[in-house]
């Protein structure tokens, strides 16, 4: 199979090109990183990239969910022009009819929990609500000129390459703050989070492409867990401030339409994956204090 990943050298994006690489799909990179030829806000060169692909797995774009609020401008415009410029590229191109898109569980804002795919949308910050127009915008392409969307909601996502991701999500940023002695600050006291391993994800958004028609699936764990337990199971320096304004304090959501539709469920948690993290950062130093030492 032929497949577009934009945002391929991301985080998620990076661990997926891996994956359907190692299956031996054919994979184009689609990502600004890779130099402006691979920009997909430029958008005769992603109708040239379309017209040779089965499917296009969209991963592109500005993953800053706090930090919207004081940039909304940029972030909705970048993020819905690359999904526009999807939308028009595989209307236009006479072969590819199927759009995977990552969107997000900052769509339910601060809806009851446990969220499912039927839970009312609810944009709590700029980049949720530009979440929300991408699959509306979707939603009326797949209507209007007949072209598969699935919609993959993935929450809280950890493993391999987060640090690719930018701004650090707080795994990674806290197993830094562990590694140099720093302390590690939780926001709310109360606060949860549904962490869903990276691995697990991209197993889903596989699945799930083998879908037509117009399709939603949640990836994620089902369990909510306090960010101070996981904190303190990374350091025992560990300081509570005050929850930010428009940061959703209880976050989980239900796989149960993944499982049934796609046969899938997370397979790795949390715990197992700051466990190997915390195994790596102490062979790092054994071999610094063993270098130094000698």
């Amino acid at each position: 199979m032929d497949v577009i990943v934009t945002g391929g050298s991301g985080f998620i994006g990076t661990n997926l090109v891996e994956r359907l690489r190692k299956d031996k799909h054919s994979v184009q990179n689609l990502d600004i990183r890779n130099g402006q030829d691979c920009n997909v806000n430029y958008f005769p060169r992603i109708n040239f990239f379309m017209m040779h692909q089965d499917i296009v797995i969209h991963a592109a774009n500005i993953p800053a969910h706090r930090l919207s609020i004081d940039n909304p401008r940029d972030i909705i415009l970048n993020n819905y022009q690359t999904t526009l410029n999807i939308c028009e590229a595989v209307r236009q191109s006479g072969r590819c009819n199927k759009i995977v898109f990552l969107s997000s569980f900052a769509i339910y804002g601060s809806q009851p929990t446990p969220w499912n795919e039927d839970t009312p949308v609810q944009a709590t910050t700029p980049y949720g609500l530009c979440k929300i127009q991408c699959e509306e915008l979707l939603h009326r392409y797949h209507e209007w000129y007949g072209i598969d969307v699935i919609v993959i909601r993935p929450s809280n996502v950890f493993g391999e390459y987060e640090e690719l991701h930018q701004p650090l999500q707080v795994i990674p940023k806290w197993l830094d703050d562990f590694q140099e002695g720093r302390s590690l600050v939780v926001n709310g006291r109360e606060t949860t989070r549904d962490f869903t391993a990276v691995d697990d994800v991209v197993e889903g958004i596989i699945l799930a492409s083998e879908k037509t028609g117009f399709k939603i699936y949640n990836l994620c764990s089902g369990k909510a867990v306090f960010l101070k337990d996981v904190a303190k199971y990374i350091s025992m320096n560990v300081a509570i401030a005050n929850l930010p304004k428009r940061e959703t304090e209880k976050w989980s959501g239900s796989y149960n339409k993944a499982m049934n539709e796609l046969d899938w469920k997370p397979t790795k948690t949390i715990w197992e994956w700051i466990d190997e993290r915390k195994r790596e950062i102490k062979a790092e130093r054994d071999i610094i204090e063993s270098g130094s030492g000698g």
